[in-house]
């Protein structure tokens, strides 16, 4: 992948990424002893702090929202997981869920799950997420277009042990040619990696890497 304005590709994502603001509060207790009502509250205060914080920095109410978490673990462990809630207020119906989760965690993390065995709560988490409006992405379109360089130069590269003739692109004004000029490479890739073969040095000694770089006027 190539963007189009490598030097902004940072600060263009930097611009798009939500908001966020991680919370938590304690709570231990096993989860047949759990009241649901004393979850919910502790999630709304959560939310309601989260929520104000974001605000503050001038995110609009409407594009705030939320992703509840509970840390768990099976009682007298000292290690837990933290497995995301079914969404809606919490009422307890939600209890056969959240502990499949967890059991299901646990198997894929540990490599067993005991279902039998009781657990339980180690604490509340809430991460409030401000949606940030994205910027549009300006669609490619090859149509017609035709691998053509704006000049030669000699440039460097450490996986053919010298400076090559490369191909110099506009970068604002092809899209093909990115494909035509990796595929280029790919040839000369081939070609390094078949000579290491012929002479005898398995294939993996003379490449070490291919980089492709990006070279403009």
């Amino acid at each position: 992948l190539i963007p189009a304005s490598p030097g902004i590709f940072s600060a263009t994502g930097l611009l798009g990424t939500d908001l966020k603001r991680d919370a938590s509060a304690t709570l231990m207790r096993r989860f047949d002893e759990l009241d649901a009502a004393e979850i919910e509250a502790s999630f709304q205060k959560l939310e309601a702090a989260g929520a104000a914080e974001l605000e503050s920095e001038g995110m609009p109410r409407e594009q705030i929202g939320f992703l509840r978490q509970i840390d768990m673990r099976y009682v007298g462990q000292s290690y837990e997981l933290t497995i995301p809630l079914p969404p809606g207020a919490f009422d307890g119906s939600q209890t056969p869920e959240l502990l499949a989760r967890f059991h299901a965690e646990h198997d894929r993390t540990y490599g067993f799950a005991a279902p039998a065995e009781a657990t339980e709560c180690v604490s509340l988490r809430l991460t409030t997420v401000g949606q940030i409006a994205k910027p549009p992405l300006r669609p490619l379109d090859d149509k017609g277009i035709t691998a053509t360089p704006k000049e030669h130069r000699q440039v460097y590269f450490a996986e053919a042990g010298g400076f090559v003739e490369t191909a110099i692109y506009d970068r604002y004004r092809y899209d093909k040619e990115k494909r035509a000029a990796l595929d280029k490479w790919a040839e000369v890739v081939a070609g390094i990696v078949a000579a290491s073969f012929s002479a005898g040095l398995g294939g993996a000694v003379l490449v070490r890497s291919v980089r492709v770089r990006s070279v403009s006027a």
